[in-house]
């Protein structure tokens, strides 16, 4: 009787096994390799922003990269730097499910404005940086999209359902972030003249690809997602909050030149303040999905 009775729990486990299985498979090797690369990149050039702005701005690929700019792009780097070490740890398709089409969003808006902007490289004084900026930016979308692409039915089948209202608010963290990236790419400089530094509207488009890319991630976490998913996600969201305040901050304490008190700074520390609260709270929700059986879905139960 004993056997009858355990037979069905352990075909159902089997079962179960398998599922997670096919549905958390490994990232292929030119990805693996691609993002390894990137990894590699956005650790020397996000320390170097971050923390060495006369050697860094000296190498860089447009020679009037100020103070408060490098902070930033640092922050933005360092940010890019979780997401792919994320991918790296697991090297399995959850969470490169998210992290991929992030990459390839925040790269190709990059290489979109680089080439809207020509002559802000400079391609006589510094040739090797700026050929290396353009060939990474061209590779990394076009690897990024064609994986996401190959895979996106496989891609979009782990995970348990997500909360109506966690749903809801992920959904409106996206459409905030994805807004702020479209005022940047259409009215920089109006959209930023409340932060604590005068933005020039090339960076300021550049900017936009971090907060199109913080959409798209918050998106396709919004309906189903795993845990090293949602983890991923709120780690970047976390990240670049904090990264960004510390930016301004460390530039502070270089020049003196942030006016706290001033209502456009308080603004912008707010927002950074809610990406930062939005991300610990989602790693928070990814530690509540821990433990829960990830499962295939078909077509018709695949979100839209």
């Amino acid at each position: 009787m004993t056997d009858i009775v355990s037979e069905p729990h352990a075909e159902a486990d089997h079962a179960s096994a398998a599922v997670a299985t096919a549905a958390d498979f490994p990232v292929p090797r030119p990805l693996l390799t691609m993002t390894g690369i990137e990894f590699v990149v956005l650790f020397f050039t996000g320390t170097g922003l971050a923390f060495q702005y006369k050697l860094t701005a000296r190498l860089w690929p447009w020679a009037d990269l100020t103070l408060f700019n490098s902070r930033f792009l640092g922050a933005i780097y360092l940010t890019s730097l979780v997401a792919v070490a994320c991918l790296l740890a697991t090297r399995r398709w959850s969470p490169a499910r998210v992290v991929a089409p992030m990459i390839g969003i925040f790269t190709l808006c990059v290489i979109v404005v680089s080439t809207a902007y020509p002559s802000r490289f400079a391609f006589s004084d510094r040739p090797l940086p700026v050929i290396g900026w353009f060939v990474l930016y061209v590779a990394l979308p076009a690897c990024a999209f064609w994986y996401t692409w190959r895979l996106r039915g496989r891609g979009r089948a782990a995970g348990v359902a997500t909360p109506v209202a966690w749903r809801y608010w992920l959904r409106l963290f996206a459409v905030l972030m994805t807004g702020q990236a479209v005022g940047l790419l259409a009215a920089p400089k109006q959209v930023t003249e409340f932060w604590p530094w005068t933005v020039d509207p090339f960076h300021g488009q550049l900017y936009a690809a971090t907060f199109l890319a913080g959409g798209v991630g918050a998106w396709l976490v919004s309906v189903r997602a795993t845990r090293a998913e949602l983890l991923t996600v709120g780690l970047t969201q976390a990240s670049f909050g904090l990264f960004a305040i510390g930016g301004a901050a460390l530039v502070d304490l270089d020049t003196g030149v942030v006016e706290w008190s001033d209502p456009g700074t308080t603004a912008w520390l707010a927002m950074m303040s809610f990406c930062a609260a939005s991300g610990f709270a989602v790693i928070a929700r990814s530690l509540q999905t821990a433990g829960r059986p990830a499962r295939l879905t078909s077509d018709l139960d695949a979100p839209v």
